[in-house]
């Protein structure tokens, strides 16, 4: 609901106020009722301006993401971009004077609102942040979002929020030129009405003064401003073609810049109307909005177990995972004892956790003082004897079973009885490390990821003995440091790191057979991966992957193992040759002096293949493998269901959004056709591709595993 309010001295109140929501977001018809608002003011002539305000905590989040989803034909997204500008056009045009009291979040279209305005007031708060995020859903600004931040603040600074979604806050708005100013929030109204009473507030926008030529076009961007743009062509090539919203807003920001503004909208009106109706857009809004906020909501917690208060925990291992859940742990106001078996190691693990918390300061993500103050939370030391107090204890050592046995032993004579234990294992069964736990009800799997401070996803492990209460206090203890949790039941590698050491290892078995690593690394780049896969291996470690692999593998009775050869390559260059990897300067690839090149004598380790092999082979071979195995694991119950299985290949090793996940990966080529290919691949290559039965079933019925 959009209510008018009167403000007095012949200023009006708008307030964007949703029914039924906790934030204000729009659609079709929200556009419709704010168009015939702005009509009916415009006709009152007795209005000397109006304030755009929110009766929610934020101001304005974007658009209906279940109307984008729908969308399946350009001309239906084409009806609704362009209702939006005809809103904000009419709105530009009144003249009169708008002001945006921005009280807190504004993004996508709520920014793009917020941009039509001729004046931005926003509150001096930590909650208030600024963006254009529809790039991350596979989305682009449709409001003249493209068109309307480069010629406010200039290319250098719009083009970040625009290609990276990435958001600001108000201190960084109001020094580029975004904000005209923060106030408090109880001064936020009466600053937006003394702004217009007093003539601060302009009634015509800086784009609509503009000068034009005898062509209609407007005077060109300045030179520094040009060469923005010419970055910008630079930036649109290392995007893939498979996910192309941020080429399409990179192209709309080119070729809208010295078009006048109605012309240059109409440019970002088509690339919107061809991005909101592609597969692509659907996907990533299932995974990075559906599935994300499920996952967040801690919908798997069982309601009736009490919440579990969390004040103290441990972390026994002062690593670079140890060093990252205790920052976690003491940014979120937890008191913390690191341990580890040396001061020197206790030390080193310090030093890293200020380094992080000095870094959170300089990218203005805390205070100062938050830095000094969670640093105070931990309590470094070698000994076990005061970790009484613990409501959790996390293990973060070395994967060695052994170890973490006696570091169980350990633990158990100072806790309390019902104290959950977690372990960060990436690979060890939950089953296995159990055995060497007094109390098995009470272990849990809490699978971090590097680098713990921004890494979001924590893969939740359930051990056969694993108690709903230990599950729920583990849970608690996530939300309390603002991690996304993903529940999955006990297996070697449980799912990510079962389903990446497909990737790896497939890739490794490539470099075997005589493919280039180059050639390798660029076909997983291309195809939406982040990193090649060997660049990857040799940034983990070498050594640290062959012992991962020998763990994972096991007795090799695993489907994926069948016809790789990645333990005797890795042996070949790790034990033979003594290449360990990207810290040494030496793995696949060899590191000197800034350089990054093949490792020259590789080709004697592994003679280069005689046939030729093409890009799209490659990629069949690295992507099926992964597919493949997720649906084994669907399959086995390690994962209750295929959102989960998407989410977590997207937060936990970059799978490419733009399909959505690893398994929106086949609904995206289509099962029948999956199976298909992943039979001749079987043929080419062995059973390791042979698609499952659950496969094979969904190609004869022409099911999907998401809707849409």
């Amino acid at each position: 609901m959009i209510k008018t309010k009167d403000l007095g001295d012949g200023i009006i109140g708008i307030i964007l106020d949703r029914p039924g929501s906790a934030h204000n977001y729009q659609d079709e018809d929200a556009i419709k009722n704010f168009h015939k608002i702005l009509e009916r003011i415009a006709s009152n002539s007795s209005v000397k301006g109006v304030v755009i305000s929110s009766a929610k905590n934020s101001f304005l989040v974007g658009g209906d993401l279940d109307e984008l989803r729908n969308i399946n034909r350009s001309e239906i997204a084409m009806q609704i971009t362009v209702r939006v500008n005809n809103a904000f056009r009419f709105m530009e045009k009144t003249h009169l004077p708008f002001v945006a009291a921005i009280n807190g979040p504004a993004l996508g279209g709520g920014l793009e609102l917020a941009l039509a305005c001729n004046y931005r007031i926003g509150v001096s708060e930590k909650k208030l942040k600024l963006g254009l995020p529809e790039v991350t859903l596979g989305l682009m600004p449709g409001g003249g979002g493209t068109q309307r931040l480069p010629r406010l603040v200039g290319y250098k600074d719009a083009i970040p929020m625009l290609i990276r979604g990435k958001a600001i806050a108000g201190g960084e708005a109001l020094e580029i030129g975004l904000l005209d100013e923060c106030v408090t929030q109880e001064n936020l109204l009466h600053t937006a009405k003394k702004r217009i009473l007093e003539g601060s507030v302009s009634d015509r926008q800086p784009w609509d003064r503009e000068i034009t030529d005898e062509d209609g076009k407007v005077h060109k961007p300045l030179k520094k401003d040009i060469d923005e743009l010419n970055k910008l062509k630079k930036l649109t090539n290392k995007y893939p073609d498979v996910d192309p919203a941020a080429t399409a807003i990179a192209k709309a920001i080119e070729e809208g810049a010295t078009l006048p503004l109605d012309e240059a909208v109409k440019v970002e009106n088509k690339y919107f109307s061809d991005v909101a109706s592609s597969p692509v857009a659907k996907n990533k809004i299932r995974t990075l909005f559906y599935a994300l906020n499920t996952a967040n909501s801690y919908d798997v917690r069982t309601k009736n177990i009490p919440s579990y208060q969390i004040s103290e925990i441990t972390t026994i291992g002062a690593g670079l995972m140890g060093s990252g859940i205790s920052y976690k742990a003491a940014l979120a106001g937890i008191r913390v004892n690191l341990i580890d078996v040396s001061e020197e190691l206790i030390k080193k693990s310090i030093k890293r956790i200020r380094k992080i918390a000095n870094k959170a300061v300089e990218q203005n993500l805390i205070s100062e003082n938050d830095a000094d103050d969670l640093m105070e939370l931990i309590t470094p030391g070698t000994q076990y004897n005061k970790i009484g107090g613990s409501d959790l204890v996390i293990e973060a050592v070395s994967e060695n079973i052994g170890i973490k046995g006696m570091v169980f032993d350990s633990i158990s004579q100072f806790i309390e009885p019902d104290v959950p234990i977690a372990s960060n294992t990436s690979t060890i069964s939950i089953n296995k490390l159990a055995e060497n736990c007094k109390r098995p009800d009470n272990l849990i799997g809490l699978h971090f990821f590097a680098p713990v401070e921004r890494m979001k996803l924590v893969e939740v492990v359930k051990g056969s003995e694993t108690s709903e209460l230990t599950l729920a206090r583990a849970l608690d203890f996530l939300a309390s440091i603002k991690k996304t949790p993903i529940v999955v039941n006990d297996c070697p590698g449980f799912f990510t790191s079962r389903v990446i050491a497909t990737y790896t290892a497939e890739a490794i078995t490539m470099l075997s057979e005589g493919i280039s690593p180059e050639l390798i690394d660029v076909c997983a780049t291309r195809a939406g991966m982040p990193i090649g896969p060997l660049a990857m291996a040799d940034m983990t470690s070498l050594v640290l992957l062959k012992d991962i692999f020998e763990s994972i593998i096991g007795d090799g009775n695993q489907v994926w193992v069948k016809g790789i050869n990645v333990l005797d390559t890795l042996k070949i260059l790790t034990e033979e040759h003594k290449r360990s990897g990207k810290k040494e300067g030496k793995g696949i690839y060899s590191y000197t002096e800034g350089k990054t090149e093949v490792w020259e004598n590789l080709e004697r380790c592994f003679p280069p293949m005689t046939n030729s092999v093409t890009p799209k082979a490659i990629e069949q071979r690295l992507f099926f493998v992964q597919a493949l195995e997720a649906v084994r694991a669907l399959e086995e119950g390690v994962i209750d269901n295929p959102m989960d299985g998407d989410l977590a290949s997207v937060l936990g090793w970059a799978f490419p959004s733009a399909y959505g996940g690893v398994l929106g990966y086949i609904d995206y080529l289509g099962a029948k056709n999956f199976v298909s290919q992943s039979n001749r691949l079987a043929d080419l290559y062995g059973d390791r591709f042979l698609p499952p039965d659950l496969l094979s079933d969904m190609a004869a019925s022409g099911a999907k595993f998401h809707n849409p």
